[in-house]
């Protein structure tokens, strides 16, 4: 009854007169800080709280401070008046523009601008954060027994940071006898769910790109808080709460080395069990995985909660040491996780992206057990395949997918199975990056020795390399010939790539090799990811597919090729081969058209394209190969590659910009390092290259540079979204939407066409070889021998270098003269002083000259004077005259 009594009263106004709302709401905020009943300032509260909807700007402008003084004396003391006031200052801070309906006499609410309550709400925002004592006051009540107190004290603390982070930020660091800590970990260790869900919001804001709130929360408590938050709603088979969870141990470990640093020391070996991997498993046991650990229930929310596990377990992983054994188990269950599980393929994505480049190097002696499931089973049931290393598992995942494509529709791809086989020839590039790794991968490719078995990883990249072209084409086969050609790329292209390519040339795929016992013919048969439909080694690449190919060679090409064994043909022959074969395959779709045409089908449009694709899965192998390797260039031209090159080089229509824009890319090549005696010369190349015009050549190789298919190409991803139509315009890469039929581009869809290491070196390379395909024969660029784009970059900085030391000494040369000259005004200035001075000292010489003459003169004259005075004193004693005792003493002692 008081309340209502004090309201009504408070509302009333004297002798119930009628007032306005602006009247009211001065009356209210007089009472909140002239009155001394608690109740009365309560009630006042509350009926400012019921004006806020419909005057915000006017309960803003003359209570917010009244509220603010209400804040820091009674709402501590009461929770009724905590929570009214707690929950007006949320309101009139909200910029949601709810309030101030009231349009004036004869104006609707709905037509009322929201603008100024927009405004009202920033203006009051800023005069409660004008000064720390208030949010102080905030960050203290978070720690209050009322749960409503702390609820809408972390309403209003939420909402303020969403508006102005940097200020609560800057007012948390300064909180006294760290009140802001201690009230954020109360919130995250209560009971009441509601709390702490709205608590971990909070701290996601709070710790947001603050590197001192995150080092004091963590030194705090905080990682303790959170670990127990996801142990009590499941781990990862928690829901929501759990992701808020991680989503802040994740925040707080991201950009912040000292947290990772603590963390690694004291709860990493916690994060492991979550995903049911023995934090003991390292790198080097010699014993398995648990099957619960690889074979395990998914749905979406476990697959995000996984994931943001393996993203930050993928933070510790890349800085552990040698000797570290919780790194190395960190590592050994990403590479299980995403080599030998049945997790989503999006977590093995990460899983691969987190391993470091040192980790690589232990894939070739990891021994794991993949699983496969059962066809037609639905993922219900799986079969535990052989044990193999997990660097087999890596090539089998890059050349053939998930599950070596089991379960997989014919001719889709999925993005994210894409990016998983780009994740997996990117761990293969970390593999090969050490130069003995390297060479033994390509050593193995050739084996000398009959009693050594090759390494698996060498014969799945070299048995994918020497498939022939199918016909027909298919995305599965042109994908996997495209990722093996990455594979095989990141070999030549690690320096110093001279060895490498000399281990390349002297690779003979179909010589003898070792045969396989019973025993391992059985295993690598039972092998993981070997695709049921993998096509057969071709029974003669010296007739048969060579033949076809043959017939597109050109010069010299086949010259002594009739007397060749084909088990003596090189992989780089071989490579030659296929990209005849499939240009001769692609042709039929060239022939008669001059750009993709409307009536074209789907599946024919498919084809066209996956042709390209395949087409340009050589062509970048060979451009990268043939970079800087003369013999190799040599090997090239002698098999006929310069016809092979010519013919969609001069075909004015009808072939994709990628694959001419590659063709003349490696046309450049081969005639800028054409360095040694062959049958084709660097003269014979630049007739052809001026019979097909060498400006039409440099201007090939811009829709290349700017086609979306390699414009699009970032170190995070190769992989780009599906084209939304049936086929792409053969002018810009894009997709055309005339008369199109849609068959591609289903959501989810991705493409492949280069892996980001060969973006990086053709845009390094690139006005190179635009310059050599307009140069005499007669001049090289470079001369002879193993020299690494590298070693450019290096002597075009040296000349910057030198450039800038030039200017530098320029600059030094002018301030010299300007010194000099100026030296040499000072000297003509002292110079003439000297003669003045020296002119005045003759004078002043032959002036004392003549005044001691002029004195020695006076000298003789004073002695003169002086004898005669002498005699006249003699002369007037004689006379008798009476002389000066004085001067007879003086005379007694001059004569003395």
């Amino acid at each position: 009854m008081d309340f209502f009594s004090s309201t009504y009263n408070a509302l009333r106004g004297p002798q119930g007169a009628p007032q306005s709302a602006t009247d009211a709401i001065g009356k209210l905020s007089d009472r909140l800080s002239q009155s001394t009943l608690l109740s009365d300032r309560r009630a006042s509260v509350l009926s400012l709280k019921g004006l806020v909807r419909d005057w915000k700007t006017e309960v803003g402008d003359v209570a917010l401070p009244g509220l603010i003084e209400v804040l820091l004396n009674d709402c501590e003391v009461d929770a009724d008046i905590g929570k009214a006031c707690l929950e007006t200052i949320t309101a009139l801070c909200e910029i949601g523009g709810e309030g101030d309906l009231h349009g004036g006499v004869g104006v609707p609410a709905s037509v009322v601008t929201r603008a100024n309550a927009r405004d009202s709400g920033w203006r009051h925002m800023d005069y409660f954060l004008a000064n720390e004592t208030a949010t102080h006051k905030l960050l203290f009540l978070l720690s209050d027994e009322a749960f409503y107190t702390r609820f809408c004290s972390l309403q209003l603390l939420a909402l303020l940071l969403q508006h102005r982070r940097t200020v609560v930020q800057k007012y948390f660091i300064s909180s006294p006898n760290g009140i802001g800590t201690s009230g954020i970990l109360a919130i995250l260790n209560d009971k009441k769910e509601i709390l702490r869900n709205e608590g971990l919001v909070t701290l996601q804001a709070l710790t947001n790109q603050n590197v001192e709130i995150q080092k004091i929360l963590a030194f705090g408590g905080a990682f303790d808080s959170l670990l127990n938050i996801i142990t009590a709603e499941g781990g990862v088979e928690g829901g929501v709460v759990v992701q808020d969870a991680l989503q802040c141990l994740d925040m707080l470990l991201r950009l912040n080395v000292s947290n990772q640093t603590y963390f690694r020391e004291t709860h990493l070996p916690s994060l492991p069990p979550l995903l049911i991997f023995p934090s003991t498993l390292t790198l080097t046991s010699d014993y398995a995985t648990p099957q619960e650990f690889a074979l395990q229930f998914w749905n979406e929310q476990k697959s995000i909660n996984v994931g943001l596990i393996v993203g930050i377990l993928g933070l510790f992983s890349r800085g552990a040491k040698e000797g570290d054994n919780i790194g190395s188990a960190v590592q050994r269950c990403l590479i299980e996780l995403a080599l030998a599980s049945n997790c989503p393929t999006a977590v093995k994505v990460k899983a691969l992206q987190g391993l470091p480049t040192t980790a690589s190097a232990q894939l070739a002696t990891l021994v794991i057990t993949p699983y496969a499931p059962v066809p037609e089973s639905n993922g219900d049931e799986w079969d535990r395949l052989d044990h193999t290393s997990a660097l087999s598992a890596v090539v089998d995942l890059a050349l053939e997918g998930e599950y070596g494509g089991i379960g997989q529709v014919p001719d889709s791809r999925p993005k994210v199975a894409l990016e998983l086989r780009a994740a997996a020839a990117a761990t293969f590039e970390n593999f090969v990056r050490r130069e003995d790794i390297r060479d033994a991968v390509l050593r193995g490719m050739s084996p000398t020795d009959p009693d050594t078995r090759p390494p698996r990883a060498s014969v799945q990249i070299l048995s994918s390399l020497t498939t022939p072209p199918p016909q027909p084409i298919t995305l599965t086969a042109s994908l996997k010939i495209l990722f093996s050609s990455f594979l095989f790329s990141s070999l030549l292209r690690t320096e110093p790539s001279s060895s490498a390519k000399s281990l390349a040339r002297r690779i003979l795929p179909f010589a003898d090799r070792p045969s396989l016992s019973a025993e391992g013919e059985e295993k690598m048969s039972r092998s993981f990811f070997v695709p049921a439909d993998s096509p057969t080694v071709p029974p003669s690449h010296g007739a048969g597919a060579g033949g076809d190919a043959g017939d597109g060679l050109g010069e010299g090409a086949g010259a002594d090729r009739g007397d060749d064994d084909g088990d003596d043909q090189t992989l780089l022959q071989i490579l030659i081969e296929h990209l005849s074969l499939s240009f001769l395959y692609r042709s039929k779709s060239w022939e008669g058209t001059s750009m993709p045409s409307p009536s074209l089908g789907s599946s024919e449009a498919q084809d066209e394209r996956d042709w390209d694709r395949l087409i340009s899965g050589y062509l970048i192998l060979l451009i990268q190969w043939m970079w800087d390797d003369s013999a190799s260039v040599k090997e090239f031209l002698d098999n006929g590659g310069l016809a092979t090159l010519t013919e969609p080089i001069n075909q004015p229509t009808g072939v994709d910009p990628i694959v001419k824009g590659l063709c003349t890319g490696l046309l450049g090549v081969c005639y800028e390092y054409c360095r040694l005696p062959g049958q084709v010369t660097r003269t014979s190349i630049y007739q052809i290259i001026q019979r097909l015009g060498s400006d039409s050549l440099r201007s090939s190789l811009l829709p290349l540079r700017d086609d979306t298919r390699f414009r699009d190409i970032s170190p995070e991803s190769i992989v780009l979204d599906a084209p939304k139509t049936s086929f792409a315009t053969p002018f810009s890469g894009l997709s055309t939407s005339t008369n199109v039929k849609e068959g591609e581009g289903k959501e989810g869809e991705g493409d492949v066409w280069f892996d980001w290491s060969f973006c990086e070196f053709w845009k390094m390379n690139f006005y190179a070889v635009q310059r050599a395909l307009s140069r005499d024969p007669d001049t090289i660029s470079h001369p002879p021998g193993p020299e690494s784009s590298e070693m450019n970059a290096l002597v075009e900085s040296l000349r910057d270098i030198i450039e800038k030391q030039n200017a530098e000494i320029g600059g030094l040369n002018e301030r010299l003269g300007d010194v000099q000259k100026r030296h040499a005004e000072e000297i003509d200035t002292l110079q003439t002083r000297i003669s003045t001075l020296s002119s005045s000292l003759s004078s002043s010489t032959e002036k004392q000259k003549e005044m001691e003459k002029e004195q020695e003169d006076l000298l003789v004259f004073l002695e003169e004077i002086s004898g005669k005075r002498k005699r006249d004193k003699r002369r007037l004693r004689e006379l008798g005259e009476d002389v000066s005792e004085d001067e007879e003493e003086e005379g007694e002692e001059e004569e003395e």
